[in-house]
C-alpha cells in the first residue's frame, strides 16, 4: 500500500497542467478502484470532474461506483450526465440499462441495452445483462440470441460454462428448443474443453437436425480424430465433401 501510494504522489508531481491533473486523477480512481479503496477512488473521480465536470469516463466511473454502493439515484445522475455530453456513449446506455434491471424496470433496462447494442452488437456487458433480462421474462428466444453472441464474442472458458449452463436449462425447461445451434454452440464448447464424448453427442443430435449441414460433420471428424477413431474421422469428412464437394 505504502508502495503504491508513493508512485501515486510521484505521478501527480509530474503534472504539468489541468489536463493531465485530471486524466491522472480519473485513472488514479480506478486503480483505487481495483484495490476496493471506494472512498478514495470516489473523492479523485469528484477532483477529475472538479477540474472538467464533462468528462464522460469520469462520470461513468463515479456511476458505476455510486451503483455499486447502492446509490442508486446519485448513479443514475451520473450516467445521464455522461449521455448528455456524449448521446452515443455505449457504457453509460448499457449502466442505464443494469441500473434500471435492479430497480425492476424491465422496460426501462430492456431499452437501454437495446439502445447500447444497436450501436456496438457485440458489448459483452450488454448481451449478458439483457440475456438475464430475457430469462426473467421468459423470452427464451432473446436469451439465446443474446448467449451466442455472447460465446462468439467472448469463447473462454468462463463464458462458454456460463452459456453451457443456459442451453442446458432452456433445453431442459422447453422441449421446443431441440435446435440445431443450440447443439452445435455445446458441442463448441464441449470440445474446446477436451470433453470429447459430449462433444460427439451434442454435434450429432445438431445432425439429426439438419444432417445437410457440412460444418457439422467437419467438427465430428475433428473429435473422433481427437479421441484417435481416424476410420470414423474419416467416414465423417467424406460426407461432407459429397455435399458440398
Amino acid at each position: 500500500m505504502m508502495i503504491i501510494m508513493h508512485e501515486v504522489k510521484q505521478i501527480l508531481r509530474s503534472q504539468k497542467n489541468e489536463s493531465q491533473l485530471e486524466e491522472t486523477f480519473n485513472y488514479i480512481g480506478t486503480l483505487f478502484i481495483s484495490m476496493n479503496m471506494q472512498e478514495d477512488a470516489k473523492e479523485r473521480y469528484l477532483k477529475t470532474l472538479n477540474i472538467n465536470p464533462q468528462n464522460v469516463l469520469a462520470n461513468t466511473n463515479l456511476g458505476q461506483l455510486y451503483l455499486l454502493t447502492d446509490m442508486v439515484e446519485e448513479a443514475n445522475q451520473c450516467f445521464l450526465k455522461s449521455l448528455q455530453f456524449n448521446s452515443l456513449d455505449t457504457e453509460t446506455l448499457s449502466n442505464l440499462g443494469q441500473l434500471y434491471y435492479r430497480l425492476n424496470m424491465l422496460e426501462e433496462a430492456e431499452e437501454y441495452f437495446l439502445s447500447a447494442l444497436q450501436l456496438d452488437p457485440y458489448l459483452l456487458g450488454a448481451l449478458n445483462n439483457l440475456g438475464v433480462l430475457y430469462q426473467d421474462l421468459n423470452f427464451l428466444e432473446g436469451a439465446l440470441e443474446c448467449q451466442f453472441k455472447a460465446l462468439e464474442t467472448n469463447p473462454s472458458t468462463r463464458r462458454g460454462k456460463r452459456a453451457k449452463e443456459f442451453f442446458l436449462k432452456a433445453l431442459k425447461a422447453d422441449p421446443q428448443f431441440f435446435r440445431e445451434d443450440i447443439y452445435f454452440s455445446l458441442g463448441q464448447i464441449y470440445f474446446s474443453n477436451n470433453n470429447l464424448e459430449e462433444a460427439k453427442e451434442s454435434y450429432s443430435k445438431a445432425l439429426i437436425i439438419n444432417p445437410q449441414n457440412v460444418e457439422i460433420y467437419i467438427k465430428l471428424g475433428l473429435v473422433y480424430e481427437e479421441m484417435g477413431m481416424q476410420e470414423q474421422a474419416i467416414e465423417f469428412y467424406k460426407q461432407a465433401l459429397k455435399i458440398n464437394p
